[in-house]
């Protein structure tokens, strides 16, 4: 399942990359429910849109990473609980 991070990029990247904001898909079953786990496949998957590196923290900011990290914290534990069940 997937996840949509709202981010915005800092303003020199937005000058290089033509736009402020940017949505990202989040692949539930690839990132861990941390900042630097999204932060890295954000990360990533801005690298692979735009051709040219970033660095979180001060390339771009996950404007809703509190949603974010909720939602894959809640699907962590949904898998480890449906596991227990087995």
């Amino acid at each position: 399942m997937k996840l949509e991070a709202n981010v915005e990029l800092s303003p020199a990247k937005a000058d290089e990359c033509g736009q402020c904001f940017v949505k990202v898909n989040v692949d539930m079953d690839y990132v861990e429910a941390n900042e630097e786990s999204v932060a890295e496949w954000v990360s990533s998957k801005l690298e692979e849109k735009f051709g040219v590196s970033f660095c979180p923290g001060l390339d771009f900011v996950v404007e809703n990473i509190s949603d974010v990290l909720e939602e894959l914290a809640f699907d962590e534990f949904e898998r480890k609980t449906q596991y227990a069940n087995m």
